[in-house]
């Protein structure tokens, strides 16, 4: 098997493996009620579905949890405008976020 043969046999693994990973996070956030495994969910849906309206609000309603601890809050921060900045990047040369 050649490089560009394994480069695409990746990408078409890849999101099945996310798909898998998101569900281990849901099941791991709903067992622990952790903020650091809800993060993680939301992550994976951003890496599922680029601009995910779900992941951001994930990312909001992190923030708004009062004594987060500093870690996290930085992550959500910067998740969230990351995911603001790729939304805002598509929108502005016309693509649409959930196509890619």
């Amino acid at each position: 098997m050649g490089l560009g043969e394994e480069v695409e046999l990746h990408r078409a693994i890849a999101p099945s493996h996310h798909l898998h990973h998101l569900t281990r996070f849901d099941c791991t956030f709903a067992l622990s009620q952790q903020t650091a495994d809800l993060l993680s969910a939301a992550n994976m849906r951003q890496k599922l579905v680029a601009g995910s309206p779900l992941a951001e609000s994930l990312y909001r309603h992190v923030l708004a949890m009062p004594q987060l601890p500093q870690r996290e809050l930085l992550m959500a921060e910067r998740k969230l405008q990351q995911l603001q900045q790729a939304s805002s990047a598509a929108i502005t040369h016309g693509g649409n976020v959930a196509a890619r």
